[in-house]
């Protein structure tokens, strides 16, 4: 079998070849653009088709073919759209590879196909009745809808040239006094603007030494522009008038540019390259720029990063990037990154975007559909949220504890709880809040419900004022009936610093600590029943590196065991890949991947 845009298949010696999927036209034959094969070992005439859209599988040796993938997960996201006002935090547009542009509804789920084909960049905007959807096919063409309805018309940018994925953005600002939301920008050859919703454009920029891939907008200054095209960043402070240009430094495609409404002069970039720069930003709107991917040990990984985003609560400290080996944040500008999400794991993300309502982030994969989180969204400093099963002669229980390192205006908390995914309800009584503090506070909270069943628990704090915000959620289970292991975290590990690696995870999806101590990394499991439990690192050749329990006889509960990164010699091992294996002699054996990365 060889495959393309088309199939082909082959029953001979190679001499004659039968296409199979050129006449697709419905979920009975194999979906175009095909990415890889496989064939089962028993029945060469069992067949399995990995292409755009999604999984087909063959029982006669490619005669026919049956869409087999219902309920995964398959999508390719280039990129996404969310409501910049906030209006509507519920509402994502996505654009698909080869399965067309769709508006995504949180959290029913519910789903609609806007337009068909290859969705590159589409935008939406609550702001406008007239045009409130756009979306971008390959090399720049644009439809846009008319009044949500059923029409749309094509909009006519510019004769450039450009490339498959053209940025593509809405107007965060005003432009000559129009308002925000008719002023669009796209990238070719040239920068192009309208400010009357796509119908007439203007190149506002002279030709620059590559297609542009990225766009930046000022939230202050609207004559405030970044474009970033290969190893180059330029900005025009006039609207377009005159350009400065910065390549020293850089390397790899301009992937993003993002700013914030604190600081005129701030901006944030990402490169597509798997060495030097991956992040990095300017304080004086271009001039110079410094690299923020990280401190020994707490690194971006060596890969390319396809988007940057800054957290709304704290834009000027806390950063996301979406990479091809998992999505990370930084608390400290940069200083150190770390993996959020446990859920997600290392799957390419290819946009990151938090919602303008400051508590949703949202991350779009190539692969693993879209995906959602929650901010740390309280604004205090909120620097852990973690839990404790308590099981002793005379309480049992979940002991829930948090401390924040600073408050301004905080009233009180209030612990929420959902059990087996039913809606969360308020815990009482009521944690008071320090309401202003500039020092370290601790808190804490004794749940005695413990009946059978997967709990989650969030934070809800609430201002002086009346406002209410949410933290992030933490997960465990009661009566469970078998032996549960969470992803070790950090993964990847980064071995050879002692620096610690403070902060919060952004997403919730996990129960790892919110201060994971260099140089170690922690795993997490849940045991039933008491158990002896056996625990021990293999490297990919199936080999023990090292022993951290050998048949340790272990209360119920929710024990942690902690690897430095070290053999049972003490010597480093080195970067690869990694197996943690538990043993426990009632409940059998769970084995887990990690990866390890030896500075």
């Amino acid at each position: 079998m060889i495959g393309g845009v088309e199939a082909y298949i082959n029953y001979d010696d190679g001499t004659g070849w039968n296409s199979y999927s050129l006449t697709y036209t419905s979920w009975s034959n194999a979906h175009v653009d095909h990415h890889s094969f496989a064939f089962d070992p028993n029945d060469p005439t069992i067949m399995y088709d990995g292409d755009d859209g999604g999984l087909y599988w063959s029982q006669d040796a490619g005669n026919s073919w049956a869409y087999r993938s219902n309920q995964m997960v398959t999508g390719r996201i280039y990129n996404m759209s969310l409501d910049r006002n906030a209006s509507d935090p519920k509402t994502a547009l996505v654009g698909l590879q080869d399965q067309g542009t769709w508006t995504l509804t949180y959290p029913a789920g519910t789903t609609q196909l806007l337009f068909g084909g290859d969705g590159i960049q589409p935008i939406y905007n609550s702001q406008s009745s007239t045009y409130p959807y756009y979306v971008e096919l390959p090399m720049g063409v644009i439809e846009r809808n008319y009044a949500g309805g059923s029409l749309w018309d094509e909009v006519d940018t510019s004769a450039d040239n450009t490339y498959w994925e053209t940025p593509f953005k809405l107007s965060i600002t005003s432009v000559g006094g129009a308002a925000n939301y008719h002023c669009l920008y796209q990238g070719r050859q040239h920068l192009w603007l309208t400010t009357n919703d796509g119908t007439y454009w203007n190149s506002i920029s002279p030709t620059f030494n590559d297609y542009i891939h990225s766009i930046g907008l000022s939230q202050i200054n609207a004559n405030t522009i970044y474009v970033g095209t290969s190893g180059e960043i330029s900005v025009t402070t006039n609207g377009g008038s005159s350009w400065t240009s910065k390549t020293t430094g850089m390397s790899g495609l301009v992937t993003s540019i993002v700013t914030t409404g604190r600081d005129p002069n701030f901006a944030l970039a990402s490169f597509y390259t798997q060495s030097g720069h991956r992040v990095m930003k300017t304080t004086n709107q271009g001039t110079t720029w410094a690299d923020v991917s990280g401190t020994t040990g707490a690194t971006l990984p060596l890969v390319g990063v396809n988007c940057v985003a800054l957290d709304s609560v704290a834009p000027e400290r806390i950063w996301y990037a979406a990479t091809d080996n998992g999505i990370y944040y930084t608390v400290d500008t940069g200083k150190h990154w770390s993996v959020a999400g446990s859920g997600l794991g290392l799957a390419a993300c290819s946009d990151v975007e938090v919602q303008a309502n400051k508590s949703t982030i949202r991350v779009a994969t190539f692969g693993r559909g879209i995906w959602q989180g929650a901010t740390n969204a309280l604004p205090v400093e909120l620097a852990g949220f973690n839990f404790q099963k308590l099981q002793t002669a005379d309480q049992t229980g979940t002991v829930l504890s948090w401390h924040t390192d600073s408050e301004h205006g905080s009233a009180f908390f209030v612990v929420q709880r959902s059990i087996d995914g039913a809606a969360f309800q308020d815990l009482s009584p009521t944690v008071p809040a320090a309401g202003n503090s500039n020092v370290q506070r601790n808190y804490s909270f004794f749940d005695s419900t413990h009946t059978s069943g997967d709990y989650i628990y969030q934070l809800k704090q609430v201002d002086l004022d009346g406002s209410i915000h949410y933290s992030n959620s933490v997960e465990l289970h009661w009566g469970v009936g078998n032996l549960i292991v969470s992803q070790n975290y950090p993964n990847p590990f980064v071995i050879g610093t002692t620096t610690p690696n403070t902060g919060y995870n952004p997403f919730g999806q996990t129960t790892e600590p919110i201060v994971a101590p260099w140089p170690e990394t922690r795993i997490h499991y849940e045991l039933p029943d008491a158990d002896q439990v056996t625990l021990k690192i293999y490297n990919s050749e199936g080999k023990v590196v090292r022993t951290l329990l050998n048949n340790v006889q272990q209360q119920p509960g929710d024990p942690d065991a902690f690897w430095d990164g070290r053999a049972d010699d003490g010597a480093f091992c080195p970067s690869g890949t990694y197996f943690y294996v538990i043993q426990t002699a009632h409940y059998g054996t769970i084995v887990n991947k990690m990866i390890l990365i030896s500075n």
